[in-house]
């Protein structure tokens, strides 16, 4: 089949954006925090978690890394490690911690949260 040039050179344009787009889209924008924790970024905010031996920690920043007042958000949050689930009770602390007490918490579980504000459904996210 015969394609004009023109249309060969849009079709090249549309393909190489296409690839640059899926690229972007895989880059990890993860960084430290400032309180040395892993921050991972989502739709509305930035969350950084904080483990330790026997506390898990989150904190809320906004898309500017700023602490969020976050009086007004609540947060489910699941333990997950292979088919093993356990709700975490997260207590908070202002003006943007989120944290679980308990015995000791794996490393490998990942930490399945999602995020209400004024009560309603605002964010989701999956860490490691």
């Amino acid at each position: 089949m015969f394609l004009p040039k023109i249309t060969k050179l849009f079709a090249a344009i549309a393909l190489s954006h296409l690839i640059a787009g899926a690229a972007a889209a895989h880059e990890s924008p993860d960084h430290n925090g400032q309180n040395g924790g892993k921050v991972n970024v989502t739709q509305h905010n930035h969350i950084e978690l904080v483990r330790s031996e026997n506390e898990i920690a989150i904190y809320l920043y906004d898309l500017d890394l700023k602490p969020r007042n976050a009086e007004n958000i609540t947060i489910d949050a699941l333990l997950v490690e292979g088919t093993t689930q356990a709700d975490l009770d997260l207590l908070f602390t202002p003006p943007n911690k989120f944290a679980a007490t308990g015995d000791s918490f794996s490393e490998s579980a990942a930490i399945v949260l999602r995020l209400f504000r004024d009560g309603a459904f605002w964010d989701l996210t999956r860490i490691k």
